[in-house]
């Protein structure tokens, strides 16, 4: 992508998410490179590529895809246990979420999209 929008750039966002916080740039740059690649042909000829919806876009799909990845090397529900207090994590309803950011990302993002579908390894 010629663009100011790099790799780097949607790692750093992720980064400033505390899911992601364990993750090394290392792990998570292939996934970024990865979903910019993809976005790249699905721009609109006259799309800026230095727009701030591509770079929210473009986080929001690496988002789902790095926790999908998570999610399928954990269990689906992780608690706690201290005395009778007891914090239970849903992860698919995390899951949920982040599908939710991936599909308001793209409604945001679309007018700088071509017609006709989009990223169907996100879904």
């Amino acid at each position: 992508m010629t663009s100011l929008i790099q790799a780097i750039d949607v790692c750093g966002i992720l980064k400033e998410n505390s899911t992601f916080a364990s993750l090394t740039p290392t792990q998570m740059l292939p996934v970024c490179e990865r979903v910019l690649r993809t976005l790249q042909p699905k721009l609109r000829a006259q799309t800026d590529p230095d727009d701030v919806r591509l770079l929210v876009l473009a986080a929001a799909l690496a988002r789902f895809e790095l926790f999908s990845l998570l999610l399928s090397e954990s269990d689906r529900f992780s608690s706690y246990k201290a005395g009778d207090i007891t914090i239970q994590k849903n992860l698919q309803r995390e899951l949920a979420f982040e599908r939710s950011l991936k599909e308001n990302a793209l409604a945001e993002a679309a007018p700088l999209l071509k017609d006709g579908g989009f990223y169907a390894a996100a879904t």
